[in-house]
Order: C-alpha cells, then structure tokens, then sequence
C-alpha cells in the first residue's frame, strides 16, 4: 500500500482555519502508520540544494530508508520500539563552509548552558520543517585537540528553548572534525543523534523526525580534497600591526638607505611574519631610518623588504616603503600613504600564490588620523615625562675665594668654586645632564653673594657647542639663603634647548629652597654653612 503527501495539500490544511479538520487529517495519518504492513513516503524530485547560506531545505525525495539499515527498510514501520518508527522521517542537508582559526586556543569542555564561553566559535542555521516553517540552529565549534600532524574539533548543533520539543535548549546532533596541518578536512565522525528519536524533532512539528545531515565537505578520507567545505586554513595576511618605540636620540645614518648593507644604513630593523594567500608563512623585514630631525618633531623611514628565498623573483627587495613622522613630544603626528614597489603593486612571495598581495603596515592611529598618535608606534626614550622642577640642596663654602676673572665657558673649572651635575629629560623622554657651577662673587659684611651658571654640554645642545642657557644669582646672610634672582634664560627659546628633536624652549625651575625674602627661614634648600 502506498500513501503519497501533496505537500501543496500539506500547506491547505496548515492553514486552514478548520482545527477539525487538521485534527482529523493527524488521526488519519496515526491509522495508516499503524494498520500498514508496507509503506511507503513519496515527495515527488529531489531538489535539494544549499551551499552557501547555511538553510537547509528538506530533500524531495527520498525512500525512506534509516541510515545503516538495509535498502528494503521501511522507516514507517510500526513493529519497532524507536520513537522514530512512529514519526514520519524527513531526511534533508545542509553544507557548512567556514573556516576555523587554526590559532585558536582548547577551551573547556562544552557546556550547553554556557556555550560561548566553552566553544571556539558559533553560527545560526537556518533549516525548514515539514510545514515549511523556518527553524534556527546554532552550530557551536569547539577545539578539543591539536597536535604536529593536525588539529580536532568537536561540532554540536544546538536547538533552542523557542524551537525545541521540551522548551529547553538541546543538543541534538553532535559530532567530530580532524583536519591536517595544512587545513584540509581529513576525517569527520558519523553524525551522532543524541536525542531517543534519533534525529531533530522540533515544536509544533513532533510528527515528523527531520534526519539533517550536517555536511562540511569531502573529506581526504571519503575521496575528496578537504578544501571544499569547512577548513582550517591559516588565511592570507592582510594588515600588520605594529607598535615599536623609536628611539629619539638615534643619530641620522650618513648614507640613505642601501639594501646591499642595510643594518649600516638604518637605525633600527623588526622582522614580522606574514602568510600568503595559500597560507605559508614569509618573514618580512622592516628598517627604520632616522630621516630629519627637527625641534617640531622627527621623521623616520621605513622600508618592507622582502629576502631572496621568500621573495617571487628569488632576489631580495624592496617591496614596501613609508616615512613616519612624529610630534616633538614623541606621538605619531602623521604617516605617508604606503608605497609598492613592484609593478604587481603589493607583496610578491616565492611559491604558488598570488602576486600583488596587499598587506598594510598599521602603525597606529596618528594624530592627523584624528586619534593621540600613542597606540602604536611612537618615538620616546621614555615614558617618564619631561622635567619641569628640580630642587638643589648643596651647601657652599663661605670660606671660599673670589676666582679670579668673571666666569668663563671655556674655562669654567678655574672661573668658579664649584660645580654638580643634575640629569633632566626633555619632551620626549630622554635624558640630558646639565652642569651647575657655582661663583662666589663679592663678600660684604655679612652678605655673600654667588652666581650660578647651567651649562648644557655641546653633544646635548642643538646648535653642537656648549651652552650657557640659564644663570642666576644667590644672596646669603649668616649661612642662609636670604633671596634668589629670577631666573635668565639665554637662548632665543626662552628656555633649555636639547639635541634630538625634542620640543624647543622647555621650561625648567630650579628650586634652592625657600628663601628669607619668601618667608622662609632660608635653611630648607641650598644653603653657605
């Protein structure tokens, strides 16, 4: 005997508003299952198809055959004890191409109350029950292993609380992925059916058992390449982030930048590794070179280049060059636009893949790019911020003689009675030493007078000699300070200027304590005991 579903029919009566009617129809569904010895369901063509958008469509024909069991099987048959043989099997597929990262870490055992926390990765799945009504799966993947030869991950599809029978999430197919080292599928476990009905059973459709074979791909172990379903591929590279600190103080290399001896012709190199477009890895080398230097900031040069034996033309190259320039407190104020060199205009690697492959170099966000120029790659010596105060607590010798001549620059050892380092930073971190010498100049009753010279060496000073760029003078009485001078600035800056592009004209107290004149008692700083 045989019985053959119009699924036009199907629709009619879905909607019907006659409830009887529907009742009916189910109760003589129920009879035929149960007083048929052979039977046998006939949905007309098989028109299965879905590869790309994860929906699932329920295959036109099929004969009704359970899995595993022998061709003359009948899925209708009431004889058995599975809950399946009293539902109506409904068999469909859907193909799942993604690729998974190879990089990613094993997570905990799976947990279906907590599952983004316990998978790698998840994706909805759109699948149609019997009545053509759209129904959501989530595929959850889970790394569970990894080894030389390859990696495993567990798959489980989950059905939720709004489409399951019980109202709670289910799991209700589950299975295993084995790829190769090189990302290809090789293996995958039959899919497995936890629930009693052996298959997917879904709210308001429990007449129907839908057997969805969840398919990613041919596997290496079935035939096929493992590369037309689901991978796990490294992909090819496309930006690299790099965040480096240039040192300031560099100095500018005498030659421009010479592939034939690139580590004399640059400050600074990094090596960043990259993957093609079949996924093999290449090094890349980036050198910096210190181009200009200026009190408004400094520009560096960098250069992408590409070695002989990971390079498409077998010679070493130079396939990428940029210039970067930065404010004279050290952020990224702006970028050049990235330059190929090639006429692929992109990267060319040795081997199989494609030429012109563009990878942009990400340096951070530059303040021209509307972010601080901080996030990335910037050019401090150190993250310590610029001096602003120093406080000087020495005590000078009253005993001491008037030098003979005024104070001398080119002589200051024999044109003072004293002297003290002190180590400052500028604008961008680095470190300068400033000289203090001490003079003492008249000796009145009860009165001394000195004079204080700062001093910046020539290899710390932007015009190359050696500077006095502030001085003052200290009065003392009876060992103390009783008044300071305001302190002169000598250069045009109106401040200290230091060699290495930092911001010109940096403001520096100096602070000898607080003076009888300030309402102190004189005795808290420098004193003459």
């Amino acid at each position: 005997m045989s019985v053959n579903f119009d699924r036009e029919c199907f629709s009619t009566i879905k909607r019907s508003s006659n409830s009887f009617c529907y009742v009916l129809f189910i109760a003589i569904i129920l009879s035929l299952l149960v007083s048929c010895g052979s039977k046998t369901f006939d949905a007309g063509d098989d028109n299965q198809s879905n590869a790309t958008n994860h929906v699932a469509e329920n295959t036109d024909s099929q004969n009704a055959s359970n899995p595993g069991s022998s061709s003359e099987s009948d899925p209708f048959d009431t004889s058995g004890t599975s809950e399946v043989d009293s539902k109506i099997l409904v068999l469909s597929k859907v193909l799942i191409s993604e690729n998974l990262d190879p990089e990613a870490l094993i997570p905990f055992a799976f947990d279906l109350f907590d599952p983004d926390n316990t998978s790698n990765y998840s994706m909805p799945v759109t699948v149609t029950d019997s009545f053509k009504v759209e129904r959501i799966i989530t595929l959850y993947f889970r790394k569970s292993a990894e080894s030389a030869e390859g990696s495993t991950w567990q798959w489980y599809a989950v059905v939720g609380s709004l489409y399951a029978e019980s109202g709670s999430p289910e799991i209700q197919a589950y299975g295993t992925l084995s790829f190769t080292n090189s990302g290809a599928l090789s293996s995958e476990s039959s899919i497995t059916y936890p629930l009693d009905s052996g298959c997917f059973i879904f709210a308001d459709d429990t007449f129907f058992c839908h057997q969805i074979k969840v398919d990613f791909g041919s596997s290496i172990a079935e035939g096929g390449t493992g590369l037309d379903g689901t991978t796990q591929k490294v992909t090819a590279t496309s930006n690299v982030a790099i965040s480096e600190n240039l040192d300031p103080q560099e100095e500018i290399p005498f030659f421009e930048f010479f592939l034939d001896i690139p580590d004399d012709t640059s400050n600074y190199l990094i090596s960043v590794s990259v993957n093609d477009s079949l996924g093999i890895g290449h090094d890349i080398t980036v050198y910096f070179r210190k181009s200009v230097e200026a009190a408004s900031g400094n520009t560096w040069e960098w250069y992408a280049v590409v070695d002989a034996a990971d390079s498409l033309s077998g010679i070493t190259e130079i396939q990428a060059q940029g210039t970067l320039n930065f404010t004279n407190t050290g952020a990224l104020n702006f970028e050049s636009a990235m330059t190929f060199n090639l006429v692929s205009g992109g990267f060319d690697f040795a081997g199989d893949a494609a030429p012109g492959q563009i990878i942009a170099l990400d340096f951070g966000t530059s303040i021209a790019e509307g972010g601080g120029g901080l996030n990335g790659t910037t050019q401090r010596a150190s993250s310590d911020p610029a001096t602003s105060n120093v406080n000087l607590t020495e005590n000078l010798d009253p005993a001491a003689l008037v030098p003979f001549g005024a104070f001398s620059i080119a002589d200051p050892d024999n044109t003072s009675n004293y002297s003290i380092l002190v180590t400052i930073r500028d604008s961008l971190g680095s470190e300068h030493v400033i000289t203090f010498y001490f003079r003492k100049t008249v000796v009145p009753d009860a009165v001394y007078v000195w004079q204080w010279y700062a001093v910046v060496n020539a290899f710390d000073t932007v015009s190359g000699f050696s500077e006095i760029q502030a001085q003052g003078i200290l009065v003392f009485t009876s060992g103390a300070l009783f008044s300071d001078s305001t302190m002169i600035y000598n250069l045009p800056s109106g401040g200290f200027d230091f060699y290495g592009g930092a911001a010109m004209g940096q403001s520096i107290s100096f602070d000898f304590g607080t003076s009888i004149v300030e309402g102190g008692d004189g005795l808290d700083g420098t004193t003459q005991i």
